[in-house]
């Protein structure tokens, strides 16, 4: 952009606009040159057409009448206030066309020192060394992309037939109970049946929620821990174990 505004004021630039100002007064100073002869000879003309023929006289310059002097000097006032007023004219063009120049120069500058105001939001990275294992991204944690690749058991509804094995006892049924409600995710848990250390109860979801979460937090509360026997979302159906896997 700088050498294209560049050459355009080299072409356009204030210099150019006086040059052709002084060409059109020297123009103009040339035609009322040639009209002042004109008329001077055409006045010559209507005073030999009127005059009759004298003798011959010693050369000297002939007098014009007075209506065409006075005929040539209006013409020559006109042209010289015309070239007045060009004159004023090329001044005034002058001082715009100047002005102009300094307002594109100043937007240029303006212009060069915007990449320098741009403020860097850090300090630019190094690319990774060869050879060197690439940082996984920040984002969602391992476990979570697990749990999101994991079916979920819908929230709402009927609520899900959860069944527990190898219970250890009424206090550990009432432990299970308590750990289910204390999750933020659970609405409820209803104990059903419990019989020979087999639970069965009825657990209702406010937000949807995988049997890994389910297992996990229950481990976490009661302190043991639980393994998946069967998760059957589809069917609103969980089988968790006490003890771990064997």
């Amino acid at each position: 952009m700088t050498s294209g505004t560049s050459g355009r004021q080299r072409s356009n630039g204030p210099g150019t606009r006086k040059r052709a100002a002084r060409e059109k007064l020297a123009s103009l100073r040339r035609a009322l040159t040639d009209a002042e002869a004109v008329l001077t000879r055409a006045a010559q003309e209507m005073g030999r057409v009127s005059r009759p023929p004298a003798p011959p006289a010693s050369p000297s310059k002939e007098t014009l009448p007075a209506d065409v002097q006075a005929a040539t000097r209006a013409v020559s006032d006109y042209f010289s206030r015309v070239v007045d007023l060009m004159g004023e004219e090329g001044h005034r063009l002058s001082e715009q066309v100047q002005a102009l120049t300094e307002a594109v120069q100043r937007l240029e500058r303006r212009l060069d020192e915007l990449p320098k105001l741009v403020v860097p939001s850090g300090p630019p990275q190094a690319p990774p060394a060869a050879g060197l294992a690439k940082a996984p991204p920040v984002g969602t944690p391992p476990q979570e992309k697990e749990e999101l690749a994991e079916p979920q058991f819908a929230a709402g509804g009927e609520g899900i037939q959860l069944l527990i094995s190898a219970v250890p006892g009424f206090q550990g049924l009432m432990e299970v109970q308590r750990a289910l409600t204390h999750m933020p995710a659970v609405e409820g848990a209803s104990v059903e049946r419990y019989l020979d250390g087999e639970a069965r109860i009825a657990l209702l979801l406010r937000e949807p929620l995988t049997a890994r979460r389910i297992a996990d937090g229950l481990a976490e509360y009661i302190g043991e821990p639980l393994t998946i026997e069967e998760a059957r979302p589809e069917a609103l159906r969980l089988h968790l174990r006490f003890g771990g896997e064997t």
